[in-house]
């Protein structure tokens, strides 16, 4: 783990230098920018507005609306697929390593017989 405080004198240099005060002054510019966008959508009636639950309160056709509109943007996987897709990104890190794991012993074999690294494609 690197020491910490590494990079004092680099944060010093920044600040320093003025690019600090350009980079606040250029965020502001662009959220300005950002925030005059949607308001022009809002004005032409594009933005998006959340309807409220036609519904009384307390009645079932409400608990449906409402259980409805929860779990529109949630992840319908069980729990065999959850675990399905972690084993498999697990095992995709694995022969990524593997590979890699080659690919170097490959090249420390060949520096040994005189090849260059530039032959090899990393």
């Amino acid at each position: 783990m690197a020491k910490p405080g590494g990079n004092k004198k680099r944060c010093e240099k920044y600040k320093n230098s003025g690019r600090r005060e350009e980079n606040k002054r250029l965020r502001q510019i662009w959220e300005q920018k950002r925030c005059d966008r949607f308001a022009k959508r809002r004005e032409e009636g594009k933005a998006y507005e959340y309807e409220p639950n036609p519904y009384e309160k307390g009645t079932v056709e409400y608990n449906r609306e409402a259980h409805f509109r929860a779990t529109k943007n949630v992840s319908h996987k069980g729990e065999f697929q959850l675990r399905k897709s972690r084993m498999r990104k697990l095992q995709n890190e694995i022969n990524a390593e593997k590979r890699l794991l080659k690919l170097q012993d490959e090249i420390n074999n060949n520096r040994k017989k005189g090849k260059g690294v530039s032959d090899y494609e990393t």
